[in-house]
């Protein structure tokens, strides 16, 4: 849950793409490296060194200034760090108290990090923009609207493809 909850909120109002340079540059000066045997493939098919998450203790410790978004932002991955100190497990409602963080990054947060499979995010820029180019009843798809975002996600990835 506290890595799903990092990714929500350091790709908060930014582009899919920026959001994963941001979490890639956090693992990459904050996470340990794999072992030796572990790689990952970039989209030339290249082997590329793997990292791991960091922990809760250093990105809560951590200034986060090799990050690039507003400061406000890092304050609130740095307390939500907090949160997960000494292997607690925060409530939904710590997590909202936290500022700039808000009813969207806690369903994203619910869905991925909790694995809730009935999360429609409404608020979503692209769940609404591509809700309303189809017929589709959110209601009708429970318990499992969880499913419903991430194949308008998809849906959204596709229409750019083409």
């Amino acid at each position: 849950m506290f890595e799903s909850g990092c990714r929500a909120i350091v790709g908060q109002q930014v582009s899919v793409e920026a959001a994963l340079g941001q979490v890639t540059l956090l693992c990459h000066q904050l996470g340990s490296k794999a072992s030796d045997n572990v790689f990952s493939i970039d989209q030339n098919m290249n082997r590329q060194k793997s990292y791991c998450f960091p922990t809760q203790e250093t990105v809560a410790t951590n200034s986060l200034e090799f990050l690039r978004m507003p400061k406000a932002r890092k304050e609130a991955v740095r307390h939500f760090a907090g949160l997960f100190l000494d292997g607690n497990n925060p409530s939904h409602e710590a997590i909202l108290a936290i500022k700039g963080v808000g009813q969207w990054t806690l369903d994203y947060l619910k869905m991925r990090g909790e694995q809730n499979p009935d999360i429609y995010l409404n608020s979503d820029l692209i769940v609404r923009e591509m809700a309303a180019q189809y017929p589709i009843e959110p209601d009708k798809a429970a318990p499992w609207r969880s499913y419903l975002t991430l194949q308008l996600w998809q849906l959204s990835n596709q229409k750019k493809e083409l």
